[in-house]
């Protein structure tokens, strides 16, 4: 077994003894570990806890057929969340997910960063503000700062791009403009970084 393979292993299962603060069981990111690319979101949504699986709800597919027609293998790609368990609020008696707090994103990198380091993708792809604030540091401005790239001092070259639940909630022009803007932005991940 490839000592990366049981590295990661062993960093689930921690993850899974440790659960989450509510209670519910940490998803943890999956993909090959050859993978040239590494694709990171906000945080699990409540399709993710269902499956077990990161990006498997909606947003997922969309990701995954945005992929495809960016020219990537979206199974050839490895996926994880800056959260590994969902940040909810309860609204009207039902919980929605929420942004991360600054603290729960601190308490989530070390994970991030250890993934990635056994993982060791050729690049990141960073899925919204909060992925990029994470991976990029606090002088990160989302709207400044999507599809360029960006060589932290640790860890592989960054680029982010629009989260495909935001794409998803685009209607009519705005679907189309976002859309399109996401699959550039893939186009410049996959041709990699300058």
């Amino acid at each position: 077994m490839d000592p990366r393979a049981a590295e990661l292993e062993a960093l689930r299962q921690a993850l899974r003894a440790a659960g989450c603060t509510d209670g519910r069981q940490p998803i943890a990111g999956g993909g090959p570990l050859d993978a040239p690319l590494c694709i990171v979101g906000e945080g699990p949504a409540e399709r993710d806890e269902q499956t077990g699986r990161p990006f498997s709800g909606p947003a997922g597919a969309l990701l995954r057929q945005a992929l495809a027609e960016a020219g990537a293998d979206p199974a050839a790609l490895f996926y994880t969340n800056v959260l590994l368990c969902r940040a909810v609020t309860v609204q009207d008696g039902r919980e929605v997910n929420r942004p991360p707090t600054a603290g729960e994103i601190a308490g989530a990198l070390p994970v991030l960063r250890e993934t990635l380091r056994l993982v060791a993708p050729g690049a990141v792809i960073g899925l919204g503000a909060t992925a990029g604030g994470a991976l990029l540091g606090k002088g990160f401005q989302f709207r400044r700062d999507r599809g360029q790239w960006f060589r932290p001092l640790e860890g592989p070259p960054v680029i982010t791009t629009y989260l495909p639940a935001y794409v998803l909630r685009r209607q009519g022009p705005d679907y189309v403009t976002a859309y399109a803007a996401l699959l550039d932005d893939l186009r410049t991940a996959l041709a990699g970084p300058p």
